[in-house]
């Protein structure tokens, strides 16, 4: 279970860095505008992550029933592959937590606010660490549920710090100094992501 955990991870965090990659320069955008002082387009460029982050989730979702016959071609034992492919399915699902966090994490190092993506991050880990324990081993009058409940407990501290990365992003002040809620899709703005982003 753990070696099946262990693959799975690194394949489906594979999978999901070419969309992180993109993301990343969220902070650098927002970055270079906060330097202008341009605050109105540090809001406009966190969202152009989100839609990234959406679009590339969606994309992701087809592909999903695939990637896990990576393992079977590799030769897996059977009872292993069994294994990687239902941890793999379950934080592939979740990859649009990780991606619309990071989005949000970039923003807040970007508006130097470091310490709130820091305290988004550590409560996020906090938080797997605490729902793997109980899901994995069966504590707390949970039933024992070895890999599938690592990857869920993965996906749920995803989430949670996700959840507080946006949470403090539409802080009031924050919320109206970086123009936060301008979520609309800006084709110019994508496109700048997307041609500094992806390669």
């Amino acid at each position: 279970e753990p070696t099946a955990a262990s693959n799975a991870g690194v394949l489906a965090f594979a999978v999901i860095s070419f969309g992180l990659g993109t993301l990343m320069v969220v902070n650098t955008l927002v970055s270079q505008s906060f330097g202008r002082k341009d605050y109105e387009s540090c809001g406009r460029y966190l969202w152009q992550g989100v839609w990234f982050a959406l679009v590339y989730s969606a994309l992701l979702l087809p592909v999903v029933p695939l990637v896990g016959s990576l393992f079977k071609w590799a030769g897996h034992d059977p009872a292993l592959f069994r294994l990687e492919s239902l941890y793999l399915r379950i934080a592939l699902c979740g990859a649009v937590l990780k991606l619309v966090g990071t989005t949000f994490s970039q923003f807040l190092l970007a508006i130097d606010k470091p310490w709130l993506a820091l305290i988004a991050s550590a409560s996020g880990v906090a938080l797997n660490a605490l729902v793997a324990w109980t899901l994995i081993f069966g504590h707390m009058g949970f039933g024992r549920m070895g890999v599938t409940g690592s990857a869920i407990a993965q996906n749920i501290g995803v989430g949670f710090e996700m959840l507080i990365a946006i949470a403090f992003a539409f802080r009031a002040d924050l919320r109206k100094a970086f123009h936060v809620a301008q979520w609309r899709l800006r084709p110019g703005m994508f496109t700048t992501l997307l041609k500094v982003g992806i390669p």
